[in-house]
């Protein structure tokens, strides 16, 4: 009888700390949903008292104003500006981190209006963030937290990071690669332009390649720049052409050409690292190829051009260099 008790008792205990777990389990969803994030208003709205654009407006907001989200729910979320907390179509908000940033490139005043002369909302430190919501004329429409404002838009850049002079902005090596004409046929470009999720991908293939042998992958978000410039020694010793190899070499020129500006002391700096890199899988290709050590690794390290360092690899006759500014 006493163990007939003990188990009837044990098991009471276990359904009420299951029933305890099942009431507690949405609470503790909920709280975890209920931190904030900011988001921005894209047309003129109103906080609505309840989930429903006929219930009572209980503020009214204009163009980029900040919100805090503290959750969102099917169409609506539920947001806090200021004291006051209700609900907004989500469809009217874009989270800030979907906008564009930007850093100052100097001490600048925050600005009421688009005039010098518009009242000054705070003053901003060099390589402050800011979130840019609008671009207008000279003007740009930034926020720095929950205040909104206008900035020079020659006192703003786009990475916290410092260029070399000649380097050359994404849009740029874009519209340079797409310049040149391949040298075997000139109705057709040297470089086949192509996209790998958010990267520009650019390859160069001779008429004797089944595979491109170079290719340079080209991106720029997080305030910062990316490049990838990955070649193939072993295709020139394999064709042993010296004009498919003399179209290689013009290939790479090309590339450091539009890295930076044509011309420019880093850019014959890039390409001479590219050739000394290539002349290295060469050699070695020539003493190595049959006899197992053509996987050997040659040279790794970094590489100063300018303003700019290189991480580089050299090893299985391929020849990989990179840079990666983004934040």
């Amino acid at each position: 009888m006493h163990k007939r008790t003990t188990r009837l008792l044990c098991g009471v205990l276990i359904f009420v700390l299951a029933i305890g777990l099942l009431v507690s389990y949405p609470n503790m969803q909920v709280s975890a949903q209920n931190g904030s994030t900011s988001y921005v208003t894209i047309q003129k709205t109103h906080v609505y008292q309840s989930k429903h654009t006929k219930s009572k407006s209980l503020k009214r907001i204009g163009l980029h104003e900040v919100v805090s989200v503290i959750s969102v729910q099917s169409s609506w979320a539920n947001v806090k500006v200021g004291k006051v907390k209700g609900y907004v179509p989500v469809k009217h908000l874009k989270k800030t981190s979907t906008f564009e940033s930007v850093w100052t490139a100097k001490t600048v005043k925050l600005k009421s209006g688009r005039k010098q002369s518009s009242k000054t909302i705070s003053t901003l430190s060099k390589n402050k963030k800011l979130i840019v919501l609008q671009k207008i004329g000279s003007w740009t429409k930034v926020t720095d937290g929950s205040k909104k404002g206008y900035v020079p838009a020659t006192s703003l850049k786009s990475s916290l990071v410092e260029y070399s002079q000649s380097f050359q902005s994404y849009e740029q090596i874009v519209k340079n690669l797409n310049r040149f004409k391949h040298p075997e046929y000139p109705d057709q470009p040297m470089f086949v332009q192509s996209k790998y999720y958010e990267q520009t991908l650019f390859r160069y293939k001779s008429s004797k390649s089944k595979n491109p042998p170079i290719s340079l992958a080209v991106q720029e978000e997080l305030g910062g720049i990316y490049y990838d410039l990955i070649y193939h020694g072993s295709e020139i010793y394999a064709f042993n052409d010296p004009m498919i190899e003399q179209n290689y070499r013009d290939a790479l020129k090309n590339i450091s050409n539009s890295i930076y500006k044509k011309g420019s002391p880093e850019a014959g700096q890039f390409y001479a690292f590219c050739i000394e890199q290539l002349e290295m899988v060469l050699d070695h290709a020539s003493k190595h190829r049959t006899d197992g050590r053509g996987g050997d690794e040659l040279d790794r390290g970094t590489k100063n051009i300018g303003k700019e360092t290189y991480d580089y690899q050299n090893i299985m006759f391929t020849v990989r260099i990179y840079l990666d500014t983004r934040q």
